[in-house]
């Protein structure tokens, strides 16, 4: 997933997706 998520351009929407992603992800960790 994260491959296919380099691939798209540079966008600030693209660049705040996948920080909105990440930040969720390890929200997700934390609580496993």
């Amino acid at each position: 997933m994260l491959e296919e998520l380099r691939q798209l351009p540079r966008t600030a929407d693209t660049v705040k997706l996948i920080d909105d992603l990440l930040e969720l992800r390890s929200l997700l960790g934390a609580t496993c």
